[in-house]
């Protein structure tokens, strides 16, 4: 087979790889807005019974007895935050994911 037949059927392979490949990625990003999530992606929360002063009192379990205490970013200790991320994912601010 002569080169420039070679270079050709390498080009031509490298095209239908890249259209499958954005075909692919259109499919797969179009499912993502399309399919419904299930109707219980959120969770009850735990009920929080607190004295005049604010201090916690009794927690309450929730229907599937779980504590589930919610607590907005900035009541949680930024150390706590660090060390999770860091035993989780140690490369978790160096990716370059999103």
């Amino acid at each position: 087979m002569p080169i420039q037949m070679q270079v050709i059927l390498k080009l031509i392979k490298n095209k239908v790889f890249t259209i499958t490949t954005c075909l692919s990625s259109l499919i797969f990003y179009i499912s993502l807005f399309t399919i419904p999530l299930p109707k219980n992606i959120n969770p009850d929360w735990s009920r929080i019974v607190r004295f005049s002063s604010g201090e916690v009192m009794r927690v309450y379990l929730t229907s599937d007895e779980k504590w589930r205490i919610f607590l907005s970013l900035e009541e949680i200790d930024p150390l706590f935050v660090k060390t999770t991320i860091l035993y989780e994912d140690k490369f978790f601010f160096f990716s370059s994911r999103f």
